[in-house]
């Protein structure tokens, strides 16, 4: 049959001569398997027989054996298929001396023949061996049986966590973090016995009975104070680019138990919001935001979960690692505090910068009545007024006449009109160049948030929003905040459409605008302009990264 590849043709012939099925069965199922690979579906041709019933999956499994010329491996019998990694196959199997069931993982004799991928195929296995906790997969036996090298481990009923997202989307906060805090404390035997998992990740925690989290597949485990020359040789990034640190993303050779902890934050992330920290259109273009970007997290999900999780999450997720837990065990004390409902002490002094954007704490986000107040004498950052002012100004503003009101708001309007018209003709102040482009505020000058005052104007935005006509409010709403929000945003991308601001300076200017926007009509027109902006940020990294190449 044309277009049917060899290996096909022969699993569909030994089906057929093991009385499996008929040749006309078989011919549908092939024909079947090339359909799906035309509309860009493909699958095995095992998967193809066993879902139109033509193969149970112990017929198929058999046929998969009989291509492979072998039924056991040095005193083990190979049942079924249950995984496929980038080191191997892995397989439920029986081990006949101990009449059990462990998991079997073979190597590839593509990859048997490198030195290279045997000798990190046992170290996988040693590493794991050395390792004795209930939180990790125990190792049992490695050897070589008939060209084929393998590793049997325990074998765990379970789905990962992967698994897991993939049916369920998220994990309930609480849920996520008993999980997180036994992978913590898998770790923490780790570091204690020298070793740096290097790729911990959703697909890597199994959930055995009973709720037990299981750390798995440490294949890109290492000796720590071993193979650090080699790496810097290759200048290798080792890991899953969605869960990569980002001295992995770096290819630094000198990773240690402060990338593991990076990667459970990034996984810890996934677990409670439902998606992953950054995505992509390629391995690189995420792998640069782990260097560089911070991710917004959605309202939503910042007022679901709780805030110290997210301080945790942040702290853990820090860009420099030396601004990170310093190893597991201080890890797991902010980890036991979340789970009494403590304080966690070291996240909350984390002032350092993270890969997801910390929001600000639930009695100071924008709209709320604690985010108007300020602490002792403090001026509002809006008004200019002290708390006490803006009270007695508001209460003051009750006795004011509607037609004064009115009279007042237009002389307002009329007021900002005339000062955007002077911006506009002014080029937006001076500006002077620093670094690549950005705006240096005069000093002296008040800053309106995503936006420069022009010397000499004072306080652009002060006709709008004080003056005696007019309530002074802590925090305007109402229409009032509506127009403030939109004329922000306008004159802001007014001024970066004037501007030769990379994109990173633009992304940093409109990000600026979040607190002044944030429950506005004008969010949803920052959203967009801060897409568009790190679409093009992201575009521009990528392309000096393959020209770099």
């Amino acid at each position: 049959m044309t277009g049917v590849d060899d290996t096909t043709k022969r699993f569909a012939d030994v089906a057929v001569e093991r009385g499996y099925c008929t040749r006309r069965q078989a011919d549908e199922c092939l024909q079947a398997h090339l359909k799906l690979q035309d509309i860009g579906l493909p699958d095995t041709i095992g998967n193809v027989f066993v879902r139109k019933g033509v193969l149970t999956k112990e017929q198929a499994l058999a046929v998969e054996r009989a291509l492979r010329g072998h039924t056991r491996i040095a005193g083990y019998e190979i049942l079924e298929k249950v995984g496929q990694g980038g080191m191997g196959a892995v397989f439920r199997a029986r081990q006949l001396s101990m009449d059990r069931i462990v998991a079997l993982k073979i190597l590839p004799p593509k990859l048997a023949a490198n030195k290279a991928f045997v000798d990190r195929f046992f170290r996988e296995a040693r590493a794991s061996a050395r390792l004795n906790h209930p939180n990790v997969i125990q190792g049992i036996d490695v050897g070589e049986s008939g060209g084929y090298y393998y590793f049997a481990m325990e074998f765990v009923e379970g789905p990962t966590v992967r698994k897991v997202l993939q049916q369920k989307g998220l994990f309930p906060p609480e849920e996520a973090l008993d999980i997180v805090i036994q992978i913590a404390r898998a770790l923490e035997h780790a570091w204690k016995h020298g070793l740096v998992h290097r790729d911990v990740k959703p697909d890597n925690i199994m959930i055995a009975h009973g709720g037990i989290a299981k750390l798995c597949d440490l294949g890109l485990a290492r000796v720590t104070e071993q193979e650090d020359e080699l790496l810097a040789k290759e200048n290798r990034a080792v890991g899953t680019p969605h869960y990569m640190a980002p001295e992995q993303a770096r290819g630094q050779a000198d990773v240690d138990i402060r990338a593991d902890i990076y990667s459970l934050g990034a996984t810890f992330y996934h677990m409670t919001v439902g998606r992953t920290l950054f995505s992509g259109p390629s391995t690189a273009t995420v792998m640069t935001k782990h260097l560089v970007e911070e991710a917004s997290l959605p309202i939503e999900d910042a007022s679901r979960i709780p805030y110290p999780y997210l301080q945790v999450m942040a702290k853990m997720m820090a860009k420099d690692r030396e601004e990170r837990y310093r190893n597991p065990t201080d890890l797991l004390k902010d980890l036991e505090a979340l789970k009494k409902g403590k304080t966690p002490e070291l996240a909350a002094a984390f002032k350092g910068k993270s890969s997801m954007a910390l929001p600000r704490p639930p009695g100071q986000r924008a709209g709320s009545a604690a985010a108007a107040s300020t602490r002792g004498g403090a001026r509002c950052k809006t008004t200019g007024l002290h708390p006490g002012a803006g009270r007695a100004a508001a209460e003051g503003s009750k006795a004011v006449p509607p037609a004064v009101w009115f009279a007042g708001s237009a002389v307002a309007v009329v007021l900002i009109a005339l000062m955007v018209i002077l911006l506009a003709k002014s080029g937006g102040g001076s500006r002077e160049a620093d670094g690549g482009g950005a705006y240096r505020k005069p000093p002296g000058e008040r800053a309106v948030a995503g936006t420069e005052a022009s010397p000499g104007s004072g306080s652009a935005a002060a006709p709008a929003l004080t003056g005696p006509e007019q309530p002074a409010e802590t925090i305007p709403t109402g229409p009032d905040r509506e127009a403030e929000a939109g004329r922000a945003l306008a004159e802001c991308l007014a001024r970066l459409s004037r501007g030769m601001l990379q994109h990173r300076e633009r992304v940093r200017a409109l990000e600026t605008l979040r607190e002044t926007v944030a429950g506005t009509k004008a969010e949803a027109k920052l959203a967009e302009a801060l897409a568009g902006e790190r679409a093009a940020w992201d575009k521009e990294y990528a392309d000096r990264l393959a020209s770099a190449r």
